[in-house]
């Protein structure tokens, strides 16, 4: 559902880019995920692994039925779809 008085990307861009700006560690380690929902939705993310933890940078649902997502397909639709 959107909310036209709220853009998550307008909120979570600018602390994302801030913090990754300020990053002392030699390596950037990313995680690529996705998660079938209710057998019709592909939530796709891909995280950057901190601490143990992984913090979404990007995400996307896409209608689609199995976890298996091209990998060329999958990155073309990240930087076609993302607006930093």
């Amino acid at each position: 559902m959107d909310d036209c008085r709220m853009s998550v990307m307008a909120i979570y861009g600018p602390l994302v880019l801030a913090t990754l700006s300020g990053w002392k560690q030699p390596r950037l380690y990313l995680a690529l995920d996705t998660t079938v929902l209710w057998n019709r939705f592909c939530m796709i993310h891909l995280s950057v692994v901190c601490c143990g933890r992984a913090v979404p940078l990007l995400w996307r649902v896409l209608e689609h039925n199995s976890v298996t997502v091209a990998f060329k397909a999958l990155l073309l639709r990240f930087a076609l779809t993302q607006r930093v």
